[in-house]
């Protein structure tokens, strides 16, 4: 049975990664951070995120490079993706399965991410959250049923 990861509380670090497509709206991404931070949340962004090889994140490699760097940096909880889009299956043939094993975070995604979602299961064994993201609802300001239902999902150690 897959682990689910240690509940998010007030105050931790969460890690804002961009497993898929860059940011293009750059007031529309600090809306989002300010949203999780309004949450309570130390929201960071990842080494990386800014970067761009076309529409995406950076490369293939600084991307995984961001995920890897989230899941083993001992100070940030969780991990939440920017946005969706083309370019997370990419990054599957570069992730140490070991790596994210050994270090279970609350994963935070969907869309095209729903790929990580599935390997974080079946390579590493652990349960991740299909759910609102920095740059998506976040940024728009999630409605009162969403907010409460990603409070419950990331900081309750119960389904």
């Amino acid at each position: 049975m897959a682990g689910k990861p240690a509940a998010l509380r007030h105050g931790d670090r969460v890690a804002i990664v961009a497993p898929a497509s860059a940011p293009y709206d750059e007031a529309r991404y600090e809306r989002g951070l300010e949203g999780l931070r309004r949450l309570g949340f130390d929201a960071v962004e990842a080494p990386h995120l800014r970067a761009r090889k076309g529409f995406l994140a950076g490369t293939d490699e600084e991307r995984a490079a961001d995920l890897e760097w989230a899941f083993s940096d001992p100070q940030v909880r969780g991990v939440i993706c920017l946005r969706g889009g083309y370019g997370a299956t990419r990054l599957l043939r570069l992730l140490d399965p070991a790596l994210f094993r050994a270090n279970p975070k609350v994963f935070v995604g969907y869309s095209d991410i729903t790929a990580l979602n599935i390997f974080l299961l079946e390579k590493a064994d652990m349960v991740s959250f299909y759910g609102p993201m920095a740059a998506v609802e976040f940024a728009r300001g999630p409605t009162p049923f969403t907010e409460k239902s990603f409070l419950s999902m990331v900081t309750q150690a119960r389904p």
